[in-house]
């Protein structure tokens, strides 16, 4: 397989469940050795109060919220130091009720012809199907969702549309989603979301890489 390089590559863990804003400070995480001290002085638009955590540092993004946890990196080069921050987090925090977590991808690709772009968007979604319904039809975004094929409960999202960077250009968002609640279960944990990290974090990164050259391969 061909080795593709987007412009822009953005790899976030999000998590949903229940969430204490204030406690994700960057001097928490400093202290437990999770990121660098330097992150106490140096956090850029640090946002801290009872309903909202948010701050960046380095390669990452942080945001916490009620019932929203979402850390993210901007560059392929921190995908694992990306997995390990959230390993660390709730490794310390097993307790935390985590009901669902995505394993997130964005890519921006800079095209050099806009007929590239019209080749993959018209791949999925021929123009010539809505020519007796809609006069020069053009293409917003193109959604895709499909079961998961692994032994997790929950789907696989994937949106193509023209890039909002470049133009032209292509982007594409996929969101690998698990669902890891069981009503039967009376305690809800973090060991699902840590079981998923550790076990099928390989395979999704595999599988986002599979999605995305099947489709940049469309533009020839």
């Amino acid at each position: 397989m061909e080795k593709i390089t987007p412009e822009i590559d953005v790899k976030t863990i999000v998590l949903r469940g229940n969430f204490n804003p204030q406690l994700y400070q960057p001097a928490w995480f400093a202290f437990n050795n999770l990121l660098h001290k330097d992150v106490i002085e140096t956090a850029k638009g640090l946002n801290i109060n009872s309903v909202l955590t948010q701050f960046s540092f380095e390669e990452f993004q942080v945001q916490v919220t009620e019932d929203r946890f979402a850390v993210g990196v901007e560059s392929a080069l921190y995908s694992e130091p990306l997995r390990d921050l959230v390993l660390g987090t709730f490794m310390l925090l097993h307790h935390t009720p985590i009901e669902m977590i995505g394993i997130n991808r964005q890519v921006h690709f800079h095209l050099e012809k806009e007929e590239q772009l019209s080749k993959i968007l018209n791949h999925f979604a021929p123009k010539s199907e809505w020519k007796d319904v809609l006069d020069e039809a053009s293409f917003e975004s193109i959604v895709f969702r499909g079961n998961r094929k692994d032994k997790y409960e929950g789907f696989i999202r994937v949106a193509v549309t023209p890039s909002p960077k470049y133009k032209p250009g292509l982007f594409i968002d996929i969101n690998d989603h698990y669902n890891l609640i069981d009503r039967t279960e009376k305690i809800v944990t973090a060991d699902k979301a840590l079981n998923v990290l550790k076990s099928a974090w390989d395979a999704s990164h595999k599988m986002t890489e599979s999605i995305i050259y099947s489709i940049y391969s469309k533009r020839t």
